[in-house]
């Protein structure tokens, strides 16, 4: 069996999730199947010739698979027009969906390719043979928005290492990161971005804050700061760059 991964990623981006999922997923695959021939297909590095829009036509191939797996929604519409063109009749197509916020939020796309690729994705996963959503929330919302029929995707949660990821002592988590342990902390892990409704969490912890002054937000995630009495920024500075232009 062969098996072809077209990933949203470049090689010389920092690591997302996203980017993050397609290493884990291709490097797994491949410890776990050794009968298996597998390849990736990455975006080029080159600004413009490695946008979305234009990888849909010059980078992503079949290249004789018997499966055909994008790992973003956005490369959807790149399956629907290559699905014509392969040489195996009878390969599958599958695309791994993580969210569809754009189509619900505009405001998030910065520039003509994000929109190019947003308008082609809803319609273009219906002509799939098969969907994997990272959440249940996110499979209604495919059904919902895109009119995809439920029976189509399969919820896959996505993995953590549990090496590096376990619950640990609160007294001692405090104390590492020279925290008051009197104190009491809320954790909110998020970027700024509209959807994700920062805005919202700081109204909240606002609110708290009239109430108990021994409360205290702990913001982590990249993103901008968050600014405010009583709130711990720990997140990074907004990275530069859109994964998906």
């Amino acid at each position: 069996m062969k098996i072809i991964h077209w990933n949203i990623s470049k090689k010389s981006h920092p690591v997302t999730g996203a980017k993050r999922y397609e290493d884990e997923l291709f490097n797994n695959i491949r410890k776990l199947r050794e009968d298996v021939e597998i390849e990736r297909i990455q975006r080029a590095d080159n600004r413009y010739i490695g946008s979305t829009f234009i990888s849909w036509f010059l980078r992503y191939r079949c290249k004789n698979a018997d499966i055909v797996h994008a790992t973003f929604q956005t490369i959807a519409p790149a399956l629907s027009f290559k699905k014509r063109t392969c040489t195996k009749k009878n390969s599958r197509f599958i695309i791994t969906v993580h969210d569809l916020v754009p189509v619900l939020y505009p405001s998030a796309i910065r520039d003509i390719s994000t929109k190019i690729q947003w308008i082609f994705t809803p319609k273009a996963l219906k002509k799939v043979d098969r969907i994997i959503s990272i959440s249940e929330f996110t499979k209604k919302e495919v059904v919902r928005i895109a009119g995809v029929d439920e029976n189509k995707i399969d919820v896959v949660y996505q993995g953590i290492d549990h090496l590096k990821y376990y619950p640990m002592d609160k007294e001692k988590c405090k104390e590492r990161f020279g925290l008051n342990a009197e104190e009491k902390h809320i954790l909110v892990v998020s970027s700024n971005v509209e959807h994700k409704r920062t805005d919202l969490a700081k109204k909240i912890f606002d609110h708290i804050r009239s109430i108990r002054e021994d409360v205290k937000m702990i913001k982590a995630g990249y993103g901008e700061m968050l600014k405010g009495e009583g709130i711990i920024s720990v997140g990074d500075e907004a990275r530069g760059g859109d994964k998906n232009e």
